[in-house]
Order: structure tokens, then C-alpha cells, then sequence
């Protein structure tokens, strides 16, 4: 993948979306947005697969979106890459990476002029040795005057140098991506507040920050909601155990970091009894 390419998936992965501003969407879709988006920052295969699933039902509401269809096909890119490990074969990745493919074929169809769209379709499209066709034609790679012009849209992202080093783009993006992150996750848990998903991400998302205090309370309130019986209808009983194990063990760091230790070992005691014995 050629650099400016490996540019604009790294600004794409560091831009929280927003939704337009002549744009009225449905409730349940801005729920699954904020909600999808929360996941999608936090990057590990369960949330991807979590992200993957809520927006695949916001495209379904709402099949005209470009913005849906490229979030959607971001995060099928996100698992069909090799670093990520959610694929366990050539042949799955592979599988991801043609749904990616497809939902940004998509997105790129509807909005031509998006160069973030633009850009992960083509970066796409090169791992899978394949043209970037659409309706319109074939999709060319950002030039460095759009990749420009982007950034100068995103200052609070990006250093004057940024096109020169990839890894000092990265550096200056990191407090970002989390306040981001934070204030999707606090979106989230707004727009539904028994949401176990979205108290997880607003505490992880403080975490992040260092903010332990701050991030106790929504975890203790995701353990809640994740031990509640029966688990919600749409996971399964793994995830509800997945999800319950991650917060034991979230809420023992955060412990740890205030220094309550007995504490600490009692939700680390708790998030062991739940794992399998064999």
C-alpha cells in the first residue's frame, strides 16, 4: 500500500464521524452511529464484530447513507487486516476484505467527492490486487493537495509535517482519539442508558484518559447491566460472560490505580470464577 494511501486509512481511523448538518436520522440509527463508532474505536476483534453488526443494521435502516456504507466498510477492512488477528485464515480475511470492498464500493458510488471513503476503497482494493472500479469509473488514490486540504479541515488532528511522517501524525492523534472516543461513548450511553456496551466504553474510554476515578462508576454500571439475567436477546451467552470477565478485570486495574487492592483482588477473584476450567 503506497503511502499517501496509508495516510488517509490512518486519518480515516482517527476521524470520529459526525453526522451532517441536513442530515435528521432516526433515533435507533443514531443509537447504533454513536454506539458502532464507540466499538470501533476501541479496535479488539469483539468490539470490531460489535461495530461490523451495528452498523450493518444502520445501513439496513438507512441503505442511501454513504457515511454508514463507509463506516460499515471500514470496519470489515479493520478485521480482514492481518495485524488485527480477528481472521483466523487467508481465506477470512480475504472474506472480510471483500465486504469491506463492496460496502465502500458502495459509499464511493453514492459520494464520489468523500476522500475518505475514496482513499479505503482504494487502499482496499490494493490488497486485494484488484482495480478500484464504481459506476463512475475507476477511483484514483487522494493526491497530496486533497490529503492537504484534509487535514487543514482537521486541524486539531495533525502537525504542518504530517504528510512526511506517518508516525508523527500517529503521536499528535493520540490525545485525540481518546477524548473522541470519550465523547462518543458518552453519546452512547445517553442515547441508551441500560446499555452494558456503552457504560464498558465510557469507562474504558476514561481509562484511557487516566481518569479512574471517573471511570469507575460506568463500569460498575456495565457489570450491572452484563449480569443482569437473562443477557439481552441479540448476544449470546459467551459474549454475556466475554463482556462480564473484561469489566471484573477492567475494574480491578481500576482499583489497583487507586490503590484499593482488597478490592482490586476481589473483582479479579470474580472475573476468574466466570472463565471456562477447560
Amino acid at each position: 500500500m503506497s503511502r499517501l494511501c496509508s495516510l488517509v486509512v490512518l486519518v480515516l481511523l482517527s476521524t470520529a464521524p459526525v453526522f451532517g448538518q441536513d442530515t435528521n436520522p432516526p433515533e435507533q440509527v443514531k443509537i447504533l452511529y454513536y454506539r458502532g463508532w464507540a466499538y470501533f474505536q476501541k479496535g479488539d476483534c469483539l468490539s470490531l464484530s460489535l461495530a461490523e453488526k451495528d452498523f450493518s443494521e444502520a445501513v439496513s435502516l438507512e441503505p442511501g447513507r454513504a457515511d454508514l456504507h463507509g463506516l460499515l466498510g471500514d470496519v470489515l477492512m479493520g478485521e480482514g487486516i492481518e495485524k488485527s488477528k480477528c481472521a483466523h485464515s487467508k481465506q477470512e480475511r480475504t472474506a472480510y476484505l471483500e465486504l469491506a470492498w463492496s460496502e465502500l464500493r458502495i459509499a464511493v458510488n453514492l459520494d464520489s467527492s468523500n476522500v475518505l471513503n475514496r482513499g479505503a476503497f482504494v487502499a482496499v482494493s490494493e490488497m486485494l490486487n484488484r482495480k478500484a472500479e464504481y459506476n463512475g469509473g475507476i477511483a484514483r488514490e487522494p493526491d497530496k493537495a486533497e490529503l492537504s486540504q484534509l487535514l487543514a479541515d482537521h486541524p486539531q488532528l495533525v502537525s504542518p509535517d504530517s504528510l512526511e511522517s506517518l508516525e508523527s501524525l500517529q503521536d499528535a492523534q493520540i490525545s485525540s482519539e481518546n477524548n473522541k472516543a470519550l465523547a462518543a461513548a458518552k453519546e452512547a450511553v445517553r442515547l441508551k442508558p441500560t446499555d452494558g456496551f456503552a457504560w464498558y466504553a465510557l469507562g474504558e474510554a476514561y481509562m484511557k484518559l487516566n481518569d479512574y476515578r471517573s471511570a469507575e462508576e460506568p463500569l460498575k454500571r456495565a457489570l450491572k447491566a452484563f449480569g443482569a439475567a437473562p443477557p439481552p436477546s441479540d448476544f449470546n451467552d459467551r459474549t454475556a460472560i466475554t463482556m462480564l470477565v473484561n469489566t471484573e478485570f477492567a475494574l480491578a486495574g481500576v482499583c489497583d490505580k487507586l490503590h484499593r487492592k482488597r478490592e482490586a483482588e476481589r473483582y479479579r477473584r470474580g472475573a476468574l470464577l466466570l472463565l471456562p476450567t477447560h
